[in-house]
């Protein structure tokens, strides 16, 4: 059924959790649901031969037509290319020309890569030599809220505005999206400023620099989350995964003991690591690193620097490559309180040893 309230897009999240639900054979109806069900788009059917294509490009036979309003075809090509799970900007390029030649220009496009784990939806817009593709990517089991709220603000507004190319434009606008994200960080931040203490009346932007250099690292770590780096447990929604571990089965009555001040307190001229039974020294012998490759200081570098002799490079991170310490640090995360504490160089000491 269409989207029925506005300010909640659950129909949508609903006909999108049944996309990476259905099989193979099933998928495409799926994707049918979605447009014609949800959206209230017209359905359609139909292939669309996409052979054709360059000797580098792999695509599949045909693609398949779902649904249509307003001249407007969506396009459905589910890829399958051994050796990448990525949708390659090379096959998207190639199948928006094929696709148009049959079709016209105006169109957009839902990919699924090889393991179905991401839907793209794609709109390219023919203006020059080659096509510009605006992308809108939601993968299975990590947040998608953004995504759901946009797709659903296309029924919206065509309902309001009509003229479904434009509402289709604002839906893959970028800048709304980063002006929302930067307002609720503003909120975020300032909220966690006026929680932070320790620091004196003159000390804001020591307190400011503590604070940026946390949410810096929170946000690095969700980076790699997001890249399918970091997992906890089957879980690839990491951060979320081992908070609510911790507030499901960890309390400060099951914590062991808070560490001593001058474990946690680390002067930066003369860091410390944890005892030899966990932290950054364990991560490397569980890894069979030799323990001379220890570096001493950042917890981020040692990791850093751990990971890169593992490779025998002297640049880069290939880190799906030896994940081991990567997937084992929640568990030692929460088998030990995390302590974050104001030091005197203003950075977040976090007590663990293996990544932060």
């Amino acid at each position: 059924m269409p989207i029925q309230n506005r300010d909640d897009a659950v129909e949508v999240e609903t006909q999108i959790a049944s996309i990476f639900a259905a099989s193979p054979d099933g998928r495409t109806n799926a994707i049918r649901c979605l447009f014609v069900e949800t959206l209230d788009f017209n359905g359609a059917s139909g292939q669309v031969s996409l052979t054709g294509a360059s000797a580098n490009v792999v695509l599949p036979e045909a693609a398949e037509r779902v649904a249509v309003l307003d001249g407007v075809s969506v396009v459905y090509v589910p890829l399958n290319i051994e050796g990448t799970d990525r949708v390659r900007k090379v096959e998207v390029d190639a199948a928006a020309r094929l696709i148009g030649d049959q079709l016209g220009d105006e169109m957009l496009l839902v990919f699924t890569n090889t393991s179905a784990s991401q839907l793209h939806l794609i709109l390219p817009k023919f203006e020059g030599a080659r096509p510009t593709l605006q992308r809108m990517v939601v993968e299975r089991d990590l947040p998608r809220r953004t995504a759901v709220q946009q797709v659903a603000g296309i029924y919206w507004n065509h309902r309001d505005k009509g003229l479904i190319r434009a509402v289709l434009n604002e839906a893959f606008d970028v800048e709304p999206v980063t002006k929302d994200f930067f307002a609720e960080y503003k909120r975020i931040f300032e909220n966690a400023m006026g929680t932070v203490t320790g620091f004196g009346e003159e000390e804001t932007e020591n307190k400011r620099t503590f604070v940026q250099t946390l949410f810096n690292r929170l946000m690095f770590v969700y980076f790699l989350s997001r890249k399918g780096w970091l997992r906890f447990g089957n879980n690839a929604d990491y951060l979320n995964a081992l908070w609510q571990d911790y507030g499901n089965g960890l309390g400060d009555d099951n914590l062991p003991p808070r560490p001593a001040p001058s474990a946690v307190l680390l002067r930066p001229e003369q860091p410390q690591l944890p005892g030899p039974d966990r932290g950054a020294a364990d991560c490397h012998r569980r890894c069979a690193l030799p323990q001379r490759r220890v570096v001493r200081g950042n917890p981020a570098r040692q990791a850093q620097r751990h990971h890169r002799a593992r490779r025998g490079r002297t640049a880069g991170v290939d880190w799906p490559a030896h994940s081991s310490c990567l997937e084992a640090a929640p568990a030692r995360l929460l088998s030990q309180r995390l302590t974050i504490v104001y030091t005197p160089s203003c950075m977040p000491t976090f007590e663990t040893g293996c990544l932060v």
